[in-house]
């Protein structure tokens, strides 16, 4: 019984003095890339608004290589051209220029 006693307290202590965590602050655009494992040269870069719902998909047709600095930074700043536009976007080729794709 005294131990019923000492882990209730415990527990209500640690729940008092705890806090959750805050979310962090999510991007409005965000971006993914789809390949196939029997097509690697053909990549689909997609990307979703807040809201998850698909805004602007462009085909990239050659190798994309996410886990090179040059990319990545190339990604996220086609998403903050993306979300400084806002607004339907088609035929733009907006990652054809920024990559030189190989």
């Amino acid at each position: 019984m005294k131990k019923l006693i000492i882990t209730i307290i415990a527990i209500a202590v640690y729940t008092i003095n705890s806090y959750a965590q805050s979310s962090p602050a999510l991007k409005p655009v965000t971006w993914v890339v789809e390949s196939s494992v029997y097509q690697p040269k053909i990549n689909t870069v997609k990307f979703y608004d807040d809201k998850s719902q698909l805004i602007y998909q462009e085909t990239i047709y050659g190798k994309l290589d996410v886990k090179k600095k040059y990319v990545y930074e190339a990604l996220n700043q086609a998403c903050d051209k993306l979300y400084a536009q806002r607004r339907d976007l088609k035929n733009i080729n907006l990652l054809s220029l920024a990559l030189s794709v190989k």
